[in-house]
């Protein structure tokens, strides 16, 4: 994982510098787990603020994604797999990568440790982690070369569930096949 980072560092894709952080030209902050807790909570109430926050999420990785892809060249595998590290070194939870298709344009992934373990299901029958399901839509809308990518939480701690699962695909796909959550999270 660190030797992605050293790369960056000498590739001059990531800087610390007068009390700027910016990885991939794009600057960015380290903040307490507790304020993404914050918006969970706000976004369980406000649908609208629940999508607009997945959104800011999908197209700010989404940029993160392409900067990567061209700058280090990499195939999809290998920026899925460097994502996956800057997912762990951003300090979101460990993530693993149950099924993939290139092809289809689809995965299913589970990740341990999102800031929802903090509300000690506090929600019942409440996907709380959006802002998530848009990192992971942003990265695999490259990935996949298919804008028309999204990603829905189908688990979550919030409901007893000992991870939080998402599935991306296409918005047919996802329709088709996870019609109850897409609704609840695109059809606001």
């Amino acid at each position: 994982m660190f030797e992605f980072a050293q790369k960056m560092l000498l590739l001059k894709q990531f800087s610390i510098e007068k009390g700027k952080i910016e990885l991939l030209g794009q600057r960015v902050i380290i903040v307490p787990i507790k304020l993404i807790s914050l918006l969970i909570d706000l976004y369980y109430a406000d649908k609208k603020l629940e999508k607009d926050i997945y959104m800011v999420m999908r197209e700010s990785v989404k940029d993160y994604s392409l900067k990567a892809k061209n700058t280090f060249k990499f195939k999809p595998e290998t920026l899925l797999s460097m994502l996956m590290d800057l997912t762990r070194l951003n300090g979101y939870g460990d993530i693993y990568l149950d099924k993939i298709s290139y092809l289809e344009k689809k995965a299913l992934f589970k990740v341990e440790g999102l800031p929802s373990n903090l509300l000690n299901n506090k929600y019942k029958n409440f996907m709380g982690d959006s802002y998530w399901a848009g990192i992971t839509a942003g990265a695999l809308t490259i990935i996949f070369d298919d804008p028309e990518i999204e990603c829905l939480e189908i688990k979550c701690v919030l409901n007893g569930d000992k991870f939080c699962s998402f599935v991306a695909g296409t918005k047919h796909f996802l329709k088709e096949n996870y019609g109850q959550y897409y609704t609840q999270k695109f059809e606001v």
